[in-house]
């Protein structure tokens, strides 16, 4: 299994380097959290592999009045959610190999920009390609770029927007659920296997 940085919140005392502590540390004394410096330090765990329990959103889909208004807010969302698969995306461009897949993931990648870009964008179907498109860029992520995610200790933020994007999209009903499950499982076979 991979081994990934994670960040542990309280629980340590003293000095997080272990030699002096900083000429305003006596405010933290009186305070009954530890100071930023202590609250976040860095471990070597396993990535949690989640059950399907934990893919939720923020999000409260049931207060939503139609099918109309969540194809609005899905069209809205795809943007958000376009702009932390680009960054994931330009993130390993330094390490890609030219080939003819990498080719065909930069035109996706220029249409889905073209798509989230587009103010008449809220028609069902193409809400529909947008997000199925960036899923098809988190799955060629995953197949091709995840070592490279995982040296650069980013793995875990790779699986935190992928998870969110499925979570959303099941929850309001972007994609069918049968393609969200084959590649919900096809994803988790591939972070099963030895990198």
């Amino acid at each position: 299994m991979m081994q990934a940085t994670c960040v542990q919140l309280g629980g340590m005392s003293g000095s997080a380097s272990g030699g002096k502590r900083r000429r305003d540390s006596a405010r933290w004394h009186s305070m009954s959290s530890q100071p930023p410096s202590e609250k976040l330090r860095k471990c070597d765990e396993p990535l949690p592999v989640l059950d399907a329990d934990v893919l939720t959103t923020a999000f409260e889909p049931t207060l939503l009045q139609s099918e109309a208004e969540a194809l609005a807010i899905a069209a809205e969302m795809g943007a958000d959610f376009y702009s932390e698969v680009s960054v994931l995306y330009n993130l390993v461009s330094d390490m890609r190999v030219p080939s003819d897949e990498a080719a065909t993931m930069d035109v996706l990648m220029s249409r889905l920009e073209a798509h989230v870009r587009d103010d008449d964008a809220r028609d069902a179907e193409k809400v529909h390609n947008v997000y199925q498109g960036m899923l098809h860029v988190y799955v060629y992520l995953y197949r091709v770029h995840l070592r490279h995610f995982a040296q650069l200790e980013m793995s875990g933020h790779l699986t935190l927007c992928w998870r969110r994007l499925m979570a959303f999209a099941s929850e309001y009903r972007v994609l069918d659920s049968t393609v969200l499950q084959k590649i919900y499982d096809f994803v988790m076979n591939l972070v099963g296997r030895p990198l």
